[in-house]
């Protein structure tokens, strides 16, 4: 979600009027952004309600649709991409629900479509149905009707920012994949990035993060503690 909002924040940068071109552009470079920073892009995700509310951007604008047009089509698509994520991945439709990103993205959407029409944004019944649809989201732990089915993942959950200069997305990426790491995601710019990455050993990747910059919010979790913990509340 951070790289969907810095891509539409990039796109309609310098900006002080826009209009549904713009938007479409916008969209577009959010969902490049978001696909860019995972280096296994799953569809059935967010990356998925983006890019094809994008799409349904890029329809609306070359049809030559007005603002509040555009943003009914992107709406309306977005919702029907949150309804189709458990068809796309197995893991969603083991847990019966839906992909709680995409979810969270379009209630942005929503939220946006209100706005430019002069309606009152309000996290209304509807909205907070579909947040507390979301928040049900557990698919690390494959949670399906009170049973927890483990996944076979031990080691650490490592999760910082790393501040720097001329910060390398791909190579930093690439290393850590070098060095063990998986579930990798590297996302940010050349000064300020966000590193997630699950290894056997969370000491190795903290020592490469400070010979590149500083480390800031550091996060560390035992993936198998946590695994633990979900068998045993459900």
């Amino acid at each position: 979600l951070s790289q969907t909002l810095r891509g539409l924040a990039q796109g309609l940068e310098n900006k002080k009027t826009f209009a549904a071109p713009d938007l479409a552009a916008a969209l577009a470079e959010a969902s490049r952004l978001a696909y860019r920073a995972v280096l296994k892009p799953v569809e059935g995700t967010i990356l998925t309600v983006v890019r094809e509310s994008a799409e349904a951007a890029k329809i609306s604008a070359e049809r030559g649709d007005d603002l509040v047009g555009l943003m009914q089509e992107v709406v309306i698509t977005a919702r029907r991409s949150v309804a189709r994520t458990p068809d796309l991945l197995p893991t969603l439709k083991q847990a019966g629900v839906v992909d709680s990103g995409g979810q969270g993205f379009c209630i942005i959407l929503e939220g946006a479509w209100r706005y430019i029409r002069g309606e009152s944004v309000q996290l209304d019944a509807v909205a907070a149905a579909a947040l507390s649809s979301a928040a049900s989201t557990a698919t690390d732990a494959h949670i399906k009707k009170g049973r927890v089915t483990i996944k076979e993942e031990f080691g650490y959950e490592v999760v910082f920012l790393l501040r720097g200069e001329k910060l390398d997305i791909e190579g930093i990426r690439q290393t850590i994949i070098d060095m063990g790491g998986v579930s990798t995601v590297v996302a940010g710019d050349e000064k300020m990035l966000k590193v997630h990455t699950h290894v056997p050993w969370p000491g190795k990747i903290l020592d490469y993060g400070v010979s590149l910059g500083s480390l800031l919010d550091i996060n560390i979790e035992n993936l198998q503690e946590q695994s633990l913990t979900y068998a045993a509340e459900s």
